[in-house]
């Protein structure tokens, strides 16, 4: 019975060589993606010695709050990587309740966490939509984050 095994990767680059050469020279398919110009902000704002006692809730306050600024102080849209789902969408309600998004929450938000959000913070006049962006999303789901709103800015979680 042959065994067939895909491994990929966002940021495999030279070490794929190197796996294929164990694989018995194993075929390698490279996907050229395209490239954005890309501004790190680093603001030491969590150390992670802090994460667990402080929660989730407080590290998405942070994160909030850093992205709240970088939205009023650039230009574009901004890309936020967040550990998981559940930070994800603390982070969104963070966001929501500072006045940043659309409002539109996440389909995937579990009940409770609904009492969280403060819907009269909500300001459409900003047109920032923010949106969650995860792995076991639908693709369909997937790609309609992925599609620009016309004269609106976004923020992927």
């Amino acid at each position: 019975l042959a065994a067939r095994l895909v491994i990929m990767s966002a940021t495999f680059g030279t070490l794929a060589e190197q796996v294929s050469g164990l694989l018995g020279n194993a075929r390698t398919i490279i996907s050229e993606g395209r490239c954005f110009p890309v501004q790190l902000l680093y603001t030491g704002a969590l150390r992670l010695t802090d994460w667990e006692p402080q929660g989730p809730r407080r590290f998405a306050d942070l994160v909030a709050k850093q992205v709240k600024r970088a939205m009023e102080e650039h230009e574009g849209d901004v890309l936020v990587f967040v550990p998981g789902e559940r930070e994800i969408m603390y982070v969104w309600i963070a966001l929501n309740n500072m006045g940043v998004g659309d409002g539109q929450r996440p389909k995937n938000l579990v009940p409770w966490a609904h009492r969280l959000i403060d819907d009269s913070k909500v300001d459409l006049s900003k047109k920032i939509q923010v949106s969650p962006l995860y792995g076991t999303m639908e693709t369909h789901e997937q790609d309609s984050v992925l599609k620009a709103r016309e004269g609106w800015r976004k923020v992927i979680l």
